[in-house]
């Protein structure tokens, strides 16, 4: 095959990198329509994020360009989601064995005299959409390792991650205190703004409140890993030297809380006790992880626990400024959000679980399936759509072990990304933001079903897709390409042909 020409390599990189910026724009817009949370917006997150793969598959195909990221690396992750929507598209069908399908079906054909082609879904509808939505997650999760594995648009959609969120509430702040002129469009006027707690494109504050976590923690990881390393002896004078650290320090910490304040801001402003723990717990595990890395010098640990306590205590005196505004917010609850009604719906569903533990209820019925099993125990008025814990939610959907296919390398995943955050020399700002979301996601789904919003699942994909691209050097991949390379003597008594060499020389490793 004849070599491409320097013009020709010019115009392929361009062209790759300005699909970088589509999808970015993608990403931005998903969450617009009510948070992805509603039919509409799955369709168009489908079809826009699957084109936009055949596009980014087609221009390296057309290009002769190999994928950043081999399909060997990705398997791990997207072999058991893939098994995982076959399962899936299997329980909606008809053609299943009898006694696979649910009870519910030779229930209503009893009732109703009618002949139902069963399936083991209750609701075979939902549980394609469902796979609809998986399948979006999924593809987005490739496209942003593919896109996130050169180390320039890493940082690119890390970034993105802390500023399109950004955008966001700075949005609906400015639409919450415009309300009055937004009257014509009534349901923009009390989506921005329930019950007086923001909640921006998201019809409940509680999942705003992730999304802008992950924004956080996203801008809190460049931030935290980035701080104290740029100061180094260059033999200035110790007052010199100090105030070059205090410049540099002092001027990342302006750069960022550009991010960082609006972010935090609109967390608190959410209303969200669980949104504002469990992030600022993400954000603290992250700086630990940091603390953790091996070669850090005493001033750069000191210079993260200060900026740890520094952000600590700002975070005290906003509370306590405007603490009596912030203590309503947070300390109102409402029927929904009631933890008697969420353990007993907890312990329904694992009744339901019980009965059907392998092949499950089908994926996405919780709201079909929960009525079977509601008791007294809960108010009669009232429907629960979610299980407001996505853990037994999936198995009740899916089964026990097809669950497991789904969390299990999400799980392996982020326990790569903390690895990676700790020995990793460079670029280690994205593990450690994905690393972070991972914990924020994690513990909310015991508590809520943020992650099974749209609008959250696609930001949290594109993050532990960044995340784990980076989660190996250079070193690694040629490592595994040629485990045993080809050692020849030379004339000088010098052995030659190791890949690592070559690539060193070269300036390829990163």
């Amino acid at each position: 095959m004849p070599r491409a020409t320097a013009s020709e390599n010019t115009v392929s990189s361009w062209i790759v990198n300005q699909l970088g910026w589509i999808f970015l724009a993608l990403l931005a817009l998903s969450p617009a329509l009510f948070g992805a949370n509603v039919p509409l917006a799955w369709g168009l997150n489908a079809a826009g994020f699957g084109l936009f793969a055949m596009i980014f598959a087609g221009t390296y195909a057309l290009c002769g360009r190999a994928l950043p990221v081999p399909v060997s690396r990705l398997a791990i992750a997207v072999l058991p989601v893939a098994l995982l929507l076959c399962w899936i598209m299997l329980q909606a069908s008809s053609w299943l064995p009898a006694s696979w399908q649910h009870p519910a079906w030779a229930a209503a054909a009893g009732l109703l005299g009618v002949e139902f082609d069963g399936a083991v879904s209750v609701n075979p509808h939902e549980t394609r959409l469902g796979a609809l939505r998986l399948a979006t997650a999924a593809t987005v999760f490739v496209l942003a390792a593919q896109i996130g594995r050169e180390p320039h648009w890493a940082r690119r959609l890390v970034t993105a991650v802390a500023v399109i969120p950004t955008l966001w509430v700075l949005a609906a702040v400015v639409a919450k205190t415009n309300q009055s002129s937004l009257h014509p469009f009534q349901p923009l006027s009390r989506i921005v703004a329930f019950e007086g707690q923001l909640t921006g494109p998201f019809v409940n504050q509680n999942h705003f409140a992730i999304y802008l976590g992950l924004g956080l923690v996203a801008a809190w990881a460049l931030f935290i890993d980035g701080v104290g390393l740029r100061s180094v002896d260059q033999g200035l004078s110790r007052a010199r030297a100090v105030a070059a650290r205090i410049a540099d320090v002092g001027g990342r910490l302006l750069l960022y809380s550009v991010l960082l304040l609006p972010l935090f801001g609109g967390v608190l402003m959410t209303g969200s006790r669980a949104g504002l723990l469990l992030t600022g717990f993400a954000m603290l595990l992250v700086s630990i992880l940091v603390l953790m890395q091996p070669g850090s010098t005493a001033y750069r640990r000191g210079v993260v626990l200060s900026t740890v306590a520094l952000a600590a205590a700002s975070a005290l005196v906003v509370l306590e400024v405007h603490g009596e505004r912030v203590t309503a917010e947070l300390s109102a609850s409402n029927g929904a959000s009631d933890f008697g009604s969420r353990l007993a719906v907890a312990d329904m569903s694992m009744r339901a679980i019980a009965e059907r533990p392998i092949l499950g209820h089908g994926y996405a019925t919780f709201a079909d399936v929960f009525p079977l099993y509601r008791d007294g125990r809960i108010e009669i008025t009232g429907r629960w759509e979610e299980a407001h814990n996505a853990y037994i939610e999936g198995m009740l959907g899916l089964g026990v072990p097809a669950a497991l296919l789904l969390a299990l390398p999400i799980a392996w995943i982020a326990l790569q990304c903390m690895l990676a955050g700790i020995r990793r020399r460079r670029n280690r700002f994205a593990p450690l933001a994905a690393f972070g979301g991972a914990v924020l996601l994690g513990l909310h789904a015991l508590i809520d079903f943020s992650i099974q919003i749209q609008g959250v699942t696609l930001l949290f994909a594109t993050l532990l897709g960044v995340g784990y691209s980076q989660s190996w050097s250079s070193r690694e991949e040629l490592r595994s390409i040629s485990p045993r390379p080809t050692r020849r003597k030379r004339p000088d008594g010098r052995f030659s042909g190791s890949p690592v060499a070559s690539a060193v020389a070269h300036g390829n490793l990163r």
